[in-house]
């Protein structure tokens, strides 16, 4: 597969949108900030078939007059997908972790590698209880945007938290140039809704609940994946809609000695077929006064959708459907992970120019049942000012 698009649209205009969404909000002009936070992050993704992803960004947020808080996100990212020898569209020649076609090395260009970045921010106002966000992304050939809303409220003095939110997004999907197979521009809308409860049990346990709804319409398959299909390779495709829906459940838990444990449930189902379990859980831990420590476990399973197989007989696949998306079928899979954070203005040593600077630095390692693993790092500069 050979891809060839120069990125479209400029990644500094559109974190210059956010900033101006924000700045010019009746909130923030002629306003002073107060308790402003920001940070920086980086992550680099490596996987068992050497698909790199490094992203940077960071955040800002401060509360201002009012009642009145402001934020903003912002992220850069940027894909290296190895060449591989293999024919276009074979399973050999598919990526582990979206399935699609990998960019197909040959004595002429046997360093085909491919690279896609991406450039995102998000703003959001929160006053009082209510907020209002926005979010938009932009890649070579896919440009997303979505609005969101929420409303939350406290009774029985506060240990009970109840809170509603929804969002709607609307993405735009152009792919590249493909030379094992084209999928024309089209349209993607999502429309999510959420409903939380949040419970004070005891002074040091807290339960939560809380359902969710989506509905998504528009393409929803890879534009890059093939699917070897009587003798030949064809592009897949999924269903225009879908609706998903699920119930999750937290327990947070205190325990002795400068602990605490968070476990967690959540059931999914969606109208494709798929229906999965996950459960988490996290202990953190303090150790001295400078440092926490956090381990993470999360278990996943599901069932495969209706019109997945592992091969397809004819080009109508199944009720019209076909997939090469290993993510659609049967499968289970693990995390473990562990997070350690610094605060380096705490201890017996006092430096004033690290009152309020802190530093991150987390590991993880995934796998799953389909002979698929990787390696997550990820580390992150705080400062409070």
């Amino acid at each position: 597969m050979q891809l060839a698009r120069e990125l479209r649209r400029n990644g500094a205009a559109i974190l210059a949108t956010g900033a101006a969404m924000v700045a010019g909000s009746p909130a923030v002009a002629g306003t002073t900030l107060h308790d402003s936070e920001a940070e920086m992050r980086f992550e680099l993704f490596t996987d068992s078939d050497h698909v790199r992803v490094s992203s940077a960004g960071g955040s800002w947020g401060a509360a201002l007059q009012d009642n009145w808080n402001v934020a903003v996100d912002w992220l850069r990212q940027v894909v290296t997908v190895p060449g591989i020898a293999a024919a276009p569209g074979s399973q050999e020649a598919a990526d582990s972790v979206s399935g699609a076609s990998r960019p197909i090395a040959s004595d002429s260009d046997p360093h085909a590698d491919f690279y896609k970045s991406r450039q995102q921010v998000s703003t959001a106002l929160n006053w009082n209880g209510a907020s209002a966000g926005y979010y938009v992304s932009s890649e070579s050939d896919y440009f997303a945007q979505q609005v969101s809303g929420s409303f939350e409220r406290g009774l029985l003095n506060d240990n009970l938290l109840l809170s509603l939110s929804g969002s709607y997004g609307w993405d735009s999907i152009d792919p590249a140039e493909d030379t094992d197979g084209q999928t024309e521009a089209d349209r993607k809308t999502t429309t999510h809704g959420a409903f939380v409860a949040t419970q004070v049990l005891t002074p040091i346990t807290m339960l939560q609940a809380g359902v969710e709804l989506s509905s998504v319409g528009g393409l929803q398959h890879n534009p890059y994946r093939n699917i070897y299909v009587d003798g030949g390779y064809i592009a897949e495709r999924h269903p225009d809609s879908r609706l998903r829906q699920d119930v999750f459940f937290r327990l947070n838990q205190y325990l002795p000695n400068r602990a605490s444990a968070k476990l967690g449930y959540k059931l999914y189902r969606d109208d494709w077929g798929i229906q999965s379990h996950t459960v988490e859980s996290k202990l953190s831990q303090y150790v001295g006064q400078r440092v926490t420590v956090r381990y993470r476990h999360r278990y996943y399973v599901q069932t495969e959708s209706d019109f997945f197989s592992e091969s397809y007989t004819t080009p109508g696949g199944i009720d019209g459907y076909r997939t090469g998306d290993y993510r659609m079928g049967d499968f289970s899979s693990h995390l473990f992970g562990t997070k350690i954070s610094v605060d380096l203005g705490r201890g017996p040593i006092e430096v004033d120019w690290l009152e309020n600077v802190g530093i991150v630095a987390k590991y993880e390692r995934y796998f799953n049942s389909n002979n698929f693993s990787a390696n997550i790092l990820e580390t992150a500069l705080a400062l409070s000012f």
